[in-house]
């Protein structure tokens, strides 16, 4: 198990933090232009400012749920296909 968690941790955080880069971007490029208030019915300050914060905690929170996800999916397909990986090539 620690083998596959090993493989796709980096895919895993490299795709957390493109996603945490393309949301910070995003509020960089298009943060200034945004107008909330007819949204919330009441006049708001225009534009967005970008808190790190709340981005690298969903980043992170991402990743977290990704790792567990390929955890728990080693820990129950893994035991099922070890005799067939086993016999592969076995010509009994």
């Amino acid at each position: 198990m620690a083998l596959i968690l090993a493989e796709t941790l980096p895919q895993t955080l490299a795709a957390a933090l493109g996603g945490a880069l393309v949301a910070a971007a995003a509020v960089a490029l298009l943060g200034p232009a945004m107008d909330l208030s007819t949204l919330v019915g009441a006049s708001a300050p225009t534009g967005v400012r970008l808190t790190a914060g709340p981005v690298l905690t969903q980043a992170l929170g991402l990743a977290a749920l990704v790792a567990a996800a390929v955890l728990i999916e080693a820990a129950t397909s893994g035991r099922r296909q070890i005799t067939t990986e086993l016999r592969a090539g076995d010509q009994r």
